[in-house]
């Protein structure tokens, strides 16, 4: 059970992570004109959890928790890889 744990959350947090940087640049309104990017400015990654206890969970359970990232800096904030901790 330790080994599912150590395959499944990772996935889950980085399927988590995409999930919700596209929900972020869905926009429902239409856009008038593409922004440009600002240059100079810094990424500042902010979690406000940065743990989850699965509890126990039985075999071929699925289980998921999302994981917020905010971006509170002025730059871009690019997440290219996750790994497990």
């Amino acid at each position: 059970m330790g080994v599912m744990k150590r395959i499944v959350l990772p996935v889950l947090l980085l399927g988590s992570v995409l999930f919700l940087a596209q929900c972020a640049s869905v926009d429902d309104k239409p856009a008038a004109k593409a922004q440009p990017v600002v240059s100079g400015g810094s990424p500042v990654a902010e979690f406000p959890s940065t743990e989850h206890d699965l509890g126990k969970i039985a075999s071929g359970q699925e289980y998921s928790h999302e994981f917020v990232v905010r971006n509170t800096g002025t730059g871009v904030l690019l997440i290219d890889k996750v790994l497990p901790g």
